[in-house]
């Protein structure tokens, strides 16, 4: 689907004798066509696919078993709760809150925070 590097390269253009708005504009420019050319690629693929499933007698729907649905993630369940504030809670995973470690700070024990 791909040429080769030299084939695709405009032969001797200058850059450096390019003022910054116009690699600006040029830049832009490039953004937008490898846009495009993904977007004709995908087609391609996608008429290909098509067509290897109608010579199957299949249909997407036959494979959509092998491509488990990716959705978001649920939030993970409090380990660690405010002693005075319960609505502040933390699921031990990631970053640690400012509270908690304010709370080691003054000696207080993260053991002491655990949700039972």
């Amino acid at each position: 689907m791909t040429k080769p590097a030299d084939s695709v390269l405009a032969p001797n253009i200058d850059l450096s004798s390019l003022s910054p708005s116009a690699l600006e504009e040029l830049g832009k420019a490039i953004e937008k066509e490898k846009k495009a050319a993904r977007a004709r690629e995908l087609d391609a693929v996608k008429t290909k696919i098509k067509k290897v499933l109608d010579d199957a007698g299949l249909a997407v729907a036959d494979l959509a078993h092998l491509f488990p649905a990716v959705g978001r993630a649920r939030p993970s369940a409090p380990v660690y709760r405010h002693p005075s504030k319960p609505s502040l809670t933390w699921s031990g995973k990631g970053r640690r809150p400012a509270w908690i470690t304010d709370y080691e700070a003054t000696g207080g024990s993260l053991d002491s925070l655990k949700v039972t």
